[in-house]
């Protein structure tokens, strides 16, 4: 049986698990109508007022201060939510524009098609463009795999990092970031 103490701090840490849980929760919306992927709303990004201004409620201030956090974040935090959201942004942009030029060049073959094609002309012409779309999007597909895996693992490598000086910090072996310190 647990020490009352520990029991008392079992419960603390799991009822301020439950609690942050349902106050912030990552969020994932409809796919986009182009590139087809779905936008994430991460739960430890500032969410715009309700009132759709920067200004809080109770307060004059220029800036909303719902965006900055209460508790102070290290560097490596930064670096890394910056770079998790360039790696969506990347992402995005470049499901957007191979869609986008997918949408075009099977439209132009489509209308290459004479008004009285049958469909299985239209399904053999159909079948030769996509071999020829493959064929041709290769080398682009390669490419960006190969940085979307890059940028992944550099991705990680800063959530490790964050999350190791985290640690450091909750065990006392590094100082806490102050609120008022500078992110870069």
């Amino acid at each position: 049986m647990p020490s009352p103490r520990l029991a008392r701090s079992l419960r603390t840490l799991h009822t301020s698990a439950r609690a942050s849980n349902a106050q912030a929760r990552t969020l994932v919306g409809p796919p986009d109508p182009v590139s087809n992927l779905r936008p994430v709303v991460y739960a430890d990004a500032p969410l715009p007022s309700a009132s759709g201004s920067g200004a809080t409620h109770n307060s004059n201030h220029p800036y909303s201060l719902s965006e900055f956090p209460k508790a102070g974040l290290n560097d490596a935090d930064y670096r890394w939510r910056l770079r998790r959201e360039e790696l969506d942004a990347f992402n995005h942009a470049f499901w957007t524009d191979s869609n986008k030029r997918f949408a075009a060049a099977q439209a132009a073959a489509l209308d290459a098609l004479p008004s009285d094609a049958t469909p299985d002309t239209r399904e053999a012409v159909l079948a030769d463009f996509y071999r020829r779309w493959v064929l041709q999007e290769a080398p682009r597909q390669v490419a960006y795999t190969r940085e979307f895996r890059a940028r992944s693992a550099e991705e990680i490598r800063l959530f490790l990092r964050a999350r190791w000086l985290k640690l450091k910090q909750q065990v006392g072996l590094a100082p806490a970031p102050s609120p008022n310190s500078q992110a870069f």
